[in-house]
């Protein structure tokens, strides 16, 4: 086969015999056995009669290649077989890595993958700066087969390269058509370095992770000096950023501070217009010197009056610009007269409320000319005629201000201001004297009226006829008749919170409503408080603390309401153990208990009766009734037995015990030094449960078939002597 084409694009991208590249298409070794490699691996899992084709890493080979090539002259394959592989070691960062490798074969393919499986070069050298230390694999192929190797990248921390910085420079980075900043860049050697630039205005900026360069917002000429380093080293340079020549600094124009009025501080718009040749960095500065923002145009919505400056600077230059913000002054505030107050003339007596007429007779020039009066609500202004409502107390005042200077004068009136006194009545079935309705508050003077809704009225509250209200009480003062005394009446159905109480529980007692231990008939719809938290109406006293509860009731209406109150004060005794005395012996059982404050029926304090169904414990004395026995006591059994009569004292065999005692499947005998000894077992009815048999020291008798109770043991020896030893079987 001579020649053929492969026309991936048609006309416009023909491969031929003799190879090409385009763009990301790749196609090799078209002579000989027509094999076809791809951009990435050209042979591993390929055949002699096959050939593929990839784009940007995506196989394409079937929309490309309609036949394979099925001639050619083709030479023997020769297996690959890897001959050398290796790396060196990574420096002490952990990045960093140099592979190697040879092989044997027909045209080996080479390909290197990352401890991850990745894919790392397909060179048989392979460089990676930011690769890991770790295991590699090595896979070399063609078209006949395979050869597979592993090879460790080994972190050497020991090894360091010093930096070396090669060169540094900047370029402006754009935004649209516009310089939006600039990068400082370098270019250096070393093992993981990193990279530090100091501003010629003493700012200090790292370059982040990996990258060798720094953005610069608003750079200025001067010198930025550029710090490589790393673990074993460092190299300086400086870079040196000078200014285009001509440098055109900022133009600042339209600088302006408006306000809706500038005899008054408040919100205030600020405005100015910045050219020439940017990036620019700009800064507003308030009457104080500090800095309010770096916007050309914002909104402040407290601007006090002063001066404000602005500024605008770029790379090469800045410009300034000082704007007032305050009161129009078109003749100059030197020129300017402060205001007086010449005369003020009204009433002589006044009551509050009254509408009077002022007449206020004032210089008052300037920028910002201003009249206020105080305690007076200005109805309207005829010249120097002023008529006015006096609403509140106090002396009226007038203030006059322009932006040199104020002045402030009193009416010379006096204004009659009543008291005010407001009273709740609670539940009121009889009249009342008014005045006495007043008295811990205020003493009305003698010769006046009370008066309600523009009415007269007696000096008596008659809660049958009379309503809620103001009962002002007026006194002719100086030919002026004032109200001396507002006094508001308002009347509430009463409320009954109940009586006081006490009450002392037990802490093992079950929660109880405290609203059943108020006394008397207290209503309902009330809440409860323990001192200032609120609290539940059901007492816990097994959770709640014990002190005093108050129980508070409102009834609301417009402009106030009745309230009443009442307390309750619980004690809480703590619960003692009580302890089930069945057999009346004084004596409890410790697994039938009870918790109380009293003693209940048929318990004790008093525990430790291992025998709650019999009068008295194990130990205690009884009477077994047989009268062969003597020393009758209670058993662990809690069974009443004595021991049987031995008879002659003088005849009991000194020194012979058995045990173990209590027991369960037997006993033995100790102390028999005069040999063998006959025993028996008899019940405490003296009856023979077990008949005789001869027990040498130590020998062991066995009980299985005795039920668990007392028992006598009988020992007789040879010579005749007999004891009777009492034991147990449980």
């Amino acid at each position: 086969m001579s020649s053929f084409q492969i026309r991936p694009l048609g006309d416009n991208c023909v491969f031929t015999a003799d190879g090409l590249t385009l763009f990301s298409f790749r196609i090799h070794e078209l002579s000989g056995c027509r094999h076809v490699g791809l951009v990435g691996n050209a042979y591993t899992g390929l055949n002699n009669f096959d050939y593929y084709l990839s784009v940007n890493g995506y196989d394409v080979t079937g929309d490309i290649i309609t036949a394979p090539i099925s001639s050619g002259d083709c030479p023997p394959c020769e297996p690959p077989a890897i001959t050398a592989a290796g790396a060196d070691s990574v420096p002490y960062c952990g990045l960093g890595v140099n592979l190697w490798a040879e092989a044997s074969g027909s045209l080996p393919d080479y390909a290197w993958y990352r401890p991850d499986g990745s894919l790392l070069s397909w060179l048989p050298q392979a460089q990676a700066p930011t690769a890991p230390a770790g295991l590699y694999t090595l896979v070399v192929s063609n078209a006949c087969g395979a050869d597979t190797a592993q090879v460790e990248a080994v972190l050497d921390t020991n090894l360091c390269v010093p930096p070396a910085i090669d060169s540094a420079w900047f370029d402006p980075a754009y935004w649209g058509t516009v310089i939006h900043n600039y990068q400082l860049h370098a270019a250096a050697t070393g093992s993981c370095l990193g990279y530090e630039w100091t501003m010629p205005w003493g700012e200090t900026i790292q370059a982040p992770g990996l990258l060798t360069f720094v953005t610069v917002p608003n750079p200025i000429a001067g010198d930025y000096r550029l710090v490589a380093s790393n673990a074993c080293g460092s190299d300086t340079l400086v870079l040196s950023l000078v200014p285009p020549e001509p440098c055109t600094g900022p133009t600042i124009s339209g600088a302006a501070i408006t306000s809706a009025d500038s005899c008054y501080t408040g919100p205030a718009a600020f405005e100015v217009s910045v050219g020439g040749a940017g990036p620019f960095t700009t800064r507003w500065y308030g009457v104080d010197g500090q800095v309010i923002t770096g916007s050309t145009n914002f909104t402040l919505p407290y601007a006090p009056w002063g001066n404000y400056t602005f500024t605008a600077s770029n790379y090469c230059r800045t410009d300034t610009v000082v704007v007032f913000h305050g009161p129009a002054d078109t003749t100059g505030l030197a020129a300017c007269e402060p205001p007086q107050i010449l005369s003020l003339s009204a009433s002589p007596t006044a009551c509050l409320g009254d509408t009077v007429n002022v007449v206020a007779a004032t210089a008052l020039t300037g920028p910002c000319p201003s009249l206020l009066w105080s305690n007076a609500t200005v109805l309207s202004t005829s010249g120097d005629t002023v008529r006015a409502v006096l609403s509140h107390s106090g002396p009226v005042r007038l203030t006059a201000t322009n932006a040199c200077g104020q002045a402030v004068a009193e009416v010379p009136m006096n204004v009659i201001t009543p008291t005010f006194v407001d009273r709740n009545l609670c539940h009121v079935t009889e009249p009342l004297w008014i005045d006495s309705l007043l008295a811990t508050s205020v003493t009305p003077p003698t010769g006046g009226q009370w008066w309600l809704n523009g009415a007269p009225h007696n000096a008596i509250y008659n809660p049958a006829v009379d309503t809620s209200g103001i009962y002002r009480y007026i006194v002719d003062t100086g030919g002026v008749s004032c109200s001396v005394v507002d006094f508001g009446l308002h009347e509430f159905p009463g409320v009954y919170a109940g009586e006081d109480s006490s009450i002392t529980v037990c802490s093992s007692d079950p929660p109880f409503p405290l609203f059943g231990m108020l006394g008397g008939e207290p209503q309902t719809g009330g809440s409860w408080r323990y001192g200032l938290l609120a609290a539940s109406s059901t007492f816990d006293p097994a959770v709640n603390a014990p002190g005093v509860y108050r129980y508070n009731i409102q009834t609301l209406g417009s402009g106030g309401g009745c309230t009443d109150f009442a307390l309750v004060t619980v004690a809480v005794d703590t619960a003692s153990t009580w302890y089930a005395d069945a057999d009346g012996d004084g004596l409890g059982d410790p697994a039938d208990t009870l918790l109380a404050c009293n003693p209940p029926m048929d318990y004790v304090a008093v525990t430790g009766d291992a025998c709650p169904a019999v009068p008295g414990t194990v130990g205690d004395p009884c009477d077994d009734g047989n009268p062969a026995t003597v020393n009758d006591t209670l058993g662990t059994d809690c069974v009443c037995a004595g021991d049987l009569d031995v008879g002659i004292f003088g005849n009991a065999i000194n020194g012979v015990a058995l045990y173990p005692n209590p027991g369960g499947e037997g006993f033995a005998l100790s102390g028999l030094t005069q040999g063998p000894a006959l025993v028996r077992v008899l019940d405490m009815q003296g009856r023979v449960v077990l008949g005789r048999a001869s027990v040498s020291d130590g020998g062991w008798v066995r009980t299985a078939s005795l039920a668990k109770g007392s028992y006598v043991v009988e020992v007789r020896t040879g010579e005749g002597r007999v004891q009777r030893l009492r034991w147990v079987k449980e």
